[in-house]
């Protein structure tokens, strides 16, 4: 997020509010209500006072992280799905054989 402390050239230090308008026209941002368990809730909104993020911010740098693990999940099996699949038994005479097992 946008520093309200920062300076912009020629305008001084930008106020809260300046600080949020440009950061909410630089991103596009959606309104959603999510339902979250309690304990989740609990957890959340200490840790964002404690780091002193938003909640939001805190949820969207999650989801980020899942969707990117996802992502690179199907890139990896995008590699692999031509390879031959290695049956059980195959796999454990495998494994004797590299000391393993």
């Amino acid at each position: 997020m946008i520093d309200p402390g920062v300076c912009v050239e020629g305008q001084g230090q930008l106020t809260y509010l300046d600080a949020l308008m440009l950061y909410c026209h630089a991103v596009v941002i959606s309104k959603a209500t999510l339902y979250i368990d309690d304990d989740l809730h609990r957890a959340l909104r200490l840790k964002a006072a404690e780091t002193r993020e938003s909640m939001s911010e805190l949820v969207n740098e999650a989801l980020r992280v899942l969707l990117a693990e996802d992502l690179e999940d199907i890139l990896d099996w995008n590699e692999r799905k031509s390879e031959r699949p290695l049956g059980y038994d195959e796999f454990l005479k495998q494994l004797e054989a590299d000391g393993t097992i």
